[in-house]
């Protein structure tokens, strides 16, 4: 697991669908394998809004590039943490963390 890209985000990266994110900030997490996600952004929950799949040269999906809304930029630090348990045998959680500065 890997934070691969943070920031603010811009109505334009995408979807119109999306554009209610525009000026909050972001976490973009890539994991490999499927299990379920817990972050918090300076302490408080935070939800995955958005998804994209990994696939092998098959097609089959084989891991995640998860993003995070943090809510809107205020000025200072901030933490941001997340934590991915797999479905699967053995059960690994693991912990990641990254910070941002505005």
């Amino acid at each position: 697991m890997s934070i691969i890209e943070k920031g603010v985000w811009n109505k334009n990266f995408g979807s119109p669908a999306l554009d209610s994110m525009n000026g909050h900030v972001y976490f973009v997490v890539r994991t490999m394998g499927h299990g379920g996600s817990v972050a918090t952004y300076d302490n408080v929950n935070t939800k995955e809004f958005w998804y994209d799949v990994i696939k092998n040269y098959a097609g089959t999906p084989i891991g995640f590039e998860r993003y995070y809304d943090c809510g809107p930029v205020t000025s200072g630090k901030h933490t941001f943490r997340v934590k991915v348990t797999s479905y699967g045998s053995p059960f690994n959680t693991i912990e990641k963390s990254g910070t941002i500065t505005y």
